[in-house]
């Protein structure tokens, strides 16, 4: 494939942003196949890894500069200061090790058209909101504290400022799929889980996520400390992982 460098400009829209006044995080794939038409992921298996260096609001505008080089791509957003960049990239690594029965288990669902694009195919936007939601649940079940009561009540948000997925295979519409999740590790502020989207004993999608946790307030987001409820139940979680 011949290398090329295309440069484009993108303004943040009001159906992009969170609760946060920022970017969702699943947005950002959004906004590049509307920046770039021409960008494709093709056949799997690919990588891709996201950094997610400043946040974006609102009427935003965003300078979006492609590259591509042999096959794999990448793509940085930038206005004073970097602010995030994804990365494609072909693989051809061994399939990844299950979450096994030790690992948190969110509902069986059934792919569906909303999900997926006009081939049928997952969408990579699609599946980092089921990767959202699923950790979402995790927080509920595991956590007993739901996302309201976080962000609303206690005015803490959990922002991902990486990822790490690798698709080894993009199921289609109206397979019957599962989320597994696990923890990995807690840090002062960051925490980071392994989601895996699985069809039976296979893993379709593996992403590594690293969130950390931050203080809305209402013209700025401040990183702060694991609040010391929070790491406790963290902690019992990850020993729990670690023993099974």
């Amino acid at each position: 494939m011949t290398d090329f460098r295309i440069k484009r400009d993108y303004r943040v829209r009001f159906s992009q942003i969170d609760g946060a006044h920022v970017i969702y995080y699943p947005r950002y794939f959004e906004i590049l196949a509307l920046a770039f038409p021409e960008l494709g992921f093709g056949p799997a298996p690919f990588e891709l890894k996201t950094k997610f260096i400043a946040s974006n609001r609102l009427g935003d505008d965003i300078s979006l500069e492609l590259v591509g080089r042999g096959g794999s791509w990448t793509v940085t957003g930038h206005m004073e200061t970097p602010r995030f960049e994804v990365a494609m990239r072909r693989v051809t690594s061994p399939p990844s090790q299950l979450i096994g029965e030790d690992g948190f288990a969110g509902p069986e669902f059934v792919l569906g058209e909303w999900a997926c694009g006009p081939d049928g195919l997952l969408q990579v936007s699609r599946y980092y909101e089921i990767v959202s939601e699923n950790i979402e649940l995790w927080f509920e079940s595991s956590l007993g504290m739901n996302f309201r009561e976080l962000h609303i009540d206690k005015r803490f948000g959990i922002p991902t400022v990486s990822l790490k997925s690798t698709f080894e295979n993009r199921p289609h519409v109206g397979e019957m799929l599962q989320m597994r999740l696990q923890l990995r590790a807690v840090g002062s502020s960051a925490v980071q889980f392994e989601t895996q989207l699985q069809r039976e004993e296979e893993c379709l999608v593996s992403t590594r996520q690293v969130i950390v946790f931050v203080k809305l307030f209402k013209d700025r987001i401040e990183k702060k400390p694991i609040p010391k409820i929070i790491r406790q139940a963290l902690e019992a979680q990850l020993a729990t992982a670690e023993d099974g």
